[in-house]
């Protein structure tokens, strides 16, 4: 018998998009599957476009706006399937992406997750560019969530097939965060999991709106929710492993975050100082481009902060 997969879809005005993401479901080479589309009080002509696949195995819902973790949760609530696939509205999956995951999976014991790659795109799949990073790899879970906090990539939501049962057992999404929310789900999904294991034949499309992420991560509200979910990674990895070497990875999490809005946030960038040293850390790990860790030696990491700030504004 052939398990069941459900693709969860949040949509929230991606109306230029959403049928492509659709499409991508709809073709995948494996057919026992279950389409879930959440519209999160879009205000274009998204939910109508949606509701045009809707047919036996494709469900259209609409929620007030709440946002993505929200219409994920509310998704998830109405699967059926034995496994999750979590989709943007906005990304695209490769054909063969389920099916070579899910065979992977059945013949593992239970409690594996799958990853691929990803390509970046802006217009067309086909002009996109495959970039390999250490994280796509077969990896035990502690040791994979190093490699992303040490700069070793990132996974988008959508790369991951996972057993639901991961999912029930981490708990659902964090509706309270608006940045790194995928970050700090998959952190404790992949805790709960006996591993990763990597599809190098699996590929995700992802669609990249370069201008929208970087206005969206400088509002409060989503500089704050960052920090929280550094502070999630801490306090669930520490309960698996609280060794040097992942205290090390989570202060880098913490300087990053201080690299990034020390100016901007600096009450929450003290919490991050904070943080590092409650992790036995005695100084705030060196980060930022290669320049700025070449300086940061000489002057100091929080001084050359300052001659940064002060360069960029005068």
């Amino acid at each position: 018998m052939t398990p069941l997969v459900s693709i969860i879809i949040p949509l929230y005005n991606a109306e230029n998009y959403i049928s492509e993401a659709i499409k991508s479901g709809l073709n995948q080479s494996y057919k026992n599957i279950e389409i879930i589309i959440i519209d999160d009080g879009s205000i274009d002509g998204s939910f109508l476009i949606a509701k045009k696949f809707e047919n036996h195995n494709v469900k259209v819902f609409h929620q007030a706006n709440k946002g993505a973790s929200a219409a994920r949760n509310f998704g998830f609530k109405y699967s059926k399937g034995k496994y999750i696939q979590y989709l943007d509205a906005d990304d695209v999956l490769s054909p063969t992406k389920i099916e070579n995951q899910l065979l992977m999976l059945e013949n593992l014991p239970e409690g594996y997750i799958a990853s691929c790659g990803w390509i970046s795109f802006r217009n067309s799949t086909s002009d996109g560019k495959f970039c390999f990073q250490e994280a796509m790899q077969d990896c035990e879970p502690t040791k994979w969530l190093t490699i992303v906090w040490n700069g070793g990539g990132m996974m988008l939501p959508s790369c991951w097939l996972t057993p639901k049962n991961l999912i029930v057992e981490a708990g659902l999404w964090d509706e309270s965060l608006s940045l790194n929310d995928d970050g700090e789900f998959f952190c404790r999904v992949v805790l709960k999991s006996s591993g990763i294991r990597y599809s190098n034949l699996s590929l995700v499309y992802y669609r990249d709106h370069d201008g929208e992420r970087i206005s969206r991560s400088k509002s409060k509200k989503s500089i704050r929710s960052l920090l929280e979910s550094y502070i999630s990674y801490e306090q669930n990895i520490l309960l698996y492993d609280n060794s040097l070497s992942i205290r090390n990875a989570l202060a880098k999490n913490y300087a990053s975050f201080i690299y990034g809005y020390n100016n901007m946030a600096p009450e929450l960038s003290k919490i991050a100082e904070q943080r590092i040293y409650k992790l036995g850390i005695k100084k705030i790990p060196i980060v930022g481009g290669k320049y700025f860790q070449i300086f940061s030696k000489v002057l100091g990491f929080k001084a050359l902060l300052k001659v940064r700030f002060f360069l960029k504004r005068y």
